[in-house]
């Protein structure tokens, strides 16, 4: 089960950022959640006074707006989320590239690395208002204990949108982990593993999803942010759920990794959630 109290939402009063409010609004009708309209400015910035949303809200919905600053956008952004005990994080992302993506991309992607909670990064659309229902949701597993704390959000969020969960693991050409119990020349032993990926495949898929939620199980060899890339791309894919690690120094600061290249370039939004950070499923 989903547990959400409140929902994040920051705002820009721009397309991406109602794109993203279009998907909190249905997130907090099916949760009773109390969904928190933030617009941010840093410092240097002059704020302002007025509501920073002019999207009205649908019967029934708790909303709270609000004005922050701090030294940087993202920051305050994640000061307020904090402070506020905030369950998810819903943020638009221009998926630009280049020069434009990295000034206009980044506050999602800061959000996404160090945020105390899971974060959906949606794409902005012609209609903000209508987002298309979600009926299958992509999750790429790596059979980490990270990946399967994804899947059971993956699970959960199938059960509230009535969906359909459709897994992925990828098979990296260029190295064979050693999980894969297998000393072979690493050409010889695709075909082994890829049997073997299969198998495990289906037995997660049969422990954390059951018949009801689960959908296609996919094993294919290549690079794992292309294949998870190309798949929404193939396939009527509405939502991708996935791990990230979470890091924190100097190592947060490199893009590329295969999480971030997919919330940059998904064609459809992207729930991420760290291994440790906060989780919003429960078992009742």
């Amino acid at each position: 089960m989903l547990v959400l109290r409140r929902l994040l939402v920051p705002t820009d009063r721009g397309p991406c950022a109602a794109a993203a409010y279009a998907h909190a609004r249905r997130l907090a009708r099916l949760t009773a959640a109390e969904l928190h309209l933030v617009h941010a400015e840093t410092v240097t910035d002059e704020v302002q006074d007025d509501p920073a949303v002019t999207l009205p809200p649908p019967d029934g919905l708790r909303l709270v707006e609000a004005t922050v600053t701090g030294d940087t956008v993202a920051g305050a952004l994640l000061n307020y989320a904090e402070q506020h005990g905030m369950d998810l994080i819903v943020a638009g992302t221009h998926g630009r590239t280049g020069l434009a993506h990295w000034l206009l991309g980044s506050v999602a992607e800061r959000l996404v690395r160090e945020a105390p909670c899971p974060v959906l990064t949606v794409r902005a659309c012609d209609e903000p208002a209508a987002p298309p229902p979600i009926r299958r949701i992509l999750a790429p597993v790596d059979f980490s204990a990270r990946s399967e704390h994804a899947l059971r959000h993956a699970r959960a969020l199938a059960d509230l949108y009535d969906a359909r969960v459709d897994l992925l693991h990828v098979v990296a050409a260029t190295l064979a982990p050693e999980a894969y119990g297998l000393g072979l020349v690493w050409d010889e032993a695709i075909p082994e593993v890829l049997v073997r990926s299969r198998e495990a495949l289906a037995e997660v898929a049969a422990r954390l999803l059951g018949d009801a939620r689960t959908g296609a199980l996919t094993v294919e060899v290549g690079s794992p942010a292309d294949v998870v890339l190309s798949a929404t791309e193939a396939e009527p894919i509405d939502l991708v759920v996935m791990a990230t690690h979470g890091l924190t120094g100097f190592r947060r600061f490199a893009l590329g990794s295969v999480t971030e290249r997919v919330v940059q370039h998904a064609a459809c939004p992207v729930f991420t959630v760290k291994s440790l950070g906060r989780s919003l499923v429960t078992d009742a």
